[in-house]
């Protein structure tokens, strides 16, 4: 079954290039999530001028993995910052999440849950950096 799991980060180009290293996503789409206008764009959204936070939707199949895999790259690239939120779009999604969340220590008081809404789309440019592969030195 196809899932959507949504994580906010403040840099959604270095965590899409994390979770798609993993193999396991169907598509993993960088935007914009839980603000209460429509199209916000980048610089409104780091300038404040929009109240969306930066994400990254990641589109995957339940019976290939679970949320797990996900929510374990995510809690990594987020390191000891305790603002993170995973945004969720079924009730047994958000109820993975707090699993895998309480299995690295943490709870819903470290990591938000919270219902998805309102995701958008980032600008052509941020999907084609967030999807490139790293230069090898």
């Amino acid at each position: 079954m196809r899932k959507t799991i949504y994580f906010k980060t403040d840099d959604f180009v270095r965590l899409a290039r994390k979770l798609s290293a993993l193999g396991l996503a169907e598509r993993i789409t960088v935007g914009y999530a839980n603000g209460t206008t429509a199209f916000p764009k980048f610089d409104e959204v780091k300038d404040g001028t929009k109240d969306h936070k930066f994400a990254v939707k990641v589109d995957f199949d339940s019976e290939r993995c679970g949320i797990h895999e996900f929510v374990d790259v995510y809690l990594e690239d987020l390191s000891e910052r305790r603002d993170g939120a995973i945004y969720y779009g079924d009730l047994l999604d958000a109820v993975e999440a707090e699993i895998a969340i309480s299995e690295h220590g943490l709870s819903i008081a470290d990591i938000a849950i919270e219902k998805s809404c309102n995701f958008f789309p980032a600008e052509a440019y941020y999907q084609q950096l967030a999807l490139e592969l790293p230069k090898l030195a």
